[in-house]
């Protein structure tokens, strides 16, 4: 009988720095008391050494993993979603190059999250970081910029901080029941290229309850991925992706919110600089007249060396 897989853990890539690579699957295969499976994802690299992966999971002595390899280039959706359909564990837990999970009990620590509070989908904090001379660095980026409508389960707010301010939970902080993440990423299939979170945007339009788990749930690279590396044309393409799932979220439901929003972001000529001024102005305005949700002090800078140290012996 086959032991039954708690948490899926779908590794995303596109011609990945093998060394991130690496540490990000050994801050998985570390994990504690869960049963847990791996698969990774690639979107068509032409730079990424099949082999030497597979040596990395017998290195490691990982048995549990799937390799979902396309033979092009097609965009992030897509190429979750090919992972995503190989997922076998109730949960999963999205992961790219360069993002490590914050400890040894993160998937633990969320699945009894969500078992003891009968939830389908929550989100954490994001330790977010970046190297410099050989030294890591927090980086004062949240997203999103409140958390207290979640606190509250003010679905009204969480509903108007979405749609009317774009204030978005990033990617890489959630953590979600396969199922539902599968039943929504289908409706942006084939619409939305690159940003996989706005499968999200459609579950919030539908009322889906989003927890907030007040704890570390990763550690977020800034300034590498698609999300925050702000050249102009990757934000061209995320501009485009928020506007195509703006525009689902109007079109098939009877959301008033939904379609407030895409006629004021969408339905005139203000400029995509304009909208990243306003959204900007709003978080700015939030971290000033609120207690910020990750403030850092709590984060332990021990637990992201432990991933770099022990992955280097």
């Amino acid at each position: 009988m086959n032991k039954e897989i708690s948490v899926s853990v779908v590794v995303c890539t596109y011609n990945p720095d093998q060394t991130k690579l690496f540490k990000t699957l050994y801050s998985v295969f570390t994990q504690k008391n869960t049963d847990f499976e791996v698969i990774l994802t690639d979107d068509g690299s032409s730079k990424l050494d099949k082999e030497t992966i597979r040596d990395y999971f017998v290195k490691n002595q990982f048995e549990n993993y799937k390799l979902v390899f396309s033979d092009k280039n097609r965009g992030t959706v897509l190429n979750y979603f090919a992972g995503l359909k190989q997922a076998k564990g109730k949960y999963v837990k999205v992961i790219s190059p360069g993002d490590y999970l914050y400890d040894e009990n993160t998937l633990r620590q969320f699945y009894d999250f969500c078992e003891e509070g009968n939830i389908d989908i929550c989100f954490g904090k994001a330790a977010t970081y970046y190297e410099k001379n050989g030294k890591v660095k927090l980086y004062p980026f949240m997203a999103p910029s409140s958390v207290e409508c979640y606190k509250k389960k003010d679905l009204k707010a969480i509903k108007y901080n979405y749609f009317m301010y774009k204030d978005f939970i990033i990617g890489a902080n959630f953590f979600c029941k396969t199922e539902l993440n599968m039943k929504y990423l289908e409706q942006i299939l084939n619409k939305v290229t690159y940003d996989e979170g706005m499968a999200y945007v459609l579950m919030v339009r539908d009322g889906i309850r989003i927890a907030y788990c007040d704890e570390y749930i990763v550690w977020y690279e800034f300034g590498y991925g698609i999300s925050s590396s702000f050249t102009s044309e990757r934000q061209k393409t995320l501009d485009k992706d928020v506007k195509t799932a703006f525009d689902l979220a109007a079109s098939n439901s009877n959301c008033r919110m939904a379609k407030v929003a895409s006629k004021l972001w969408f339905g005139n000529k203000m400029s995509a600089n304009t909208q990243r001024i306003i959204t900007g102005i709003r978080r700015r305005l939030v971290k000033a007249t609120t207690k910020a949700y990750n403030n850092y002090a709590d984060v332990e800078i021990s637990k992201y060396n432990r991933i770099v140290s022990e992955y280097d012996k």
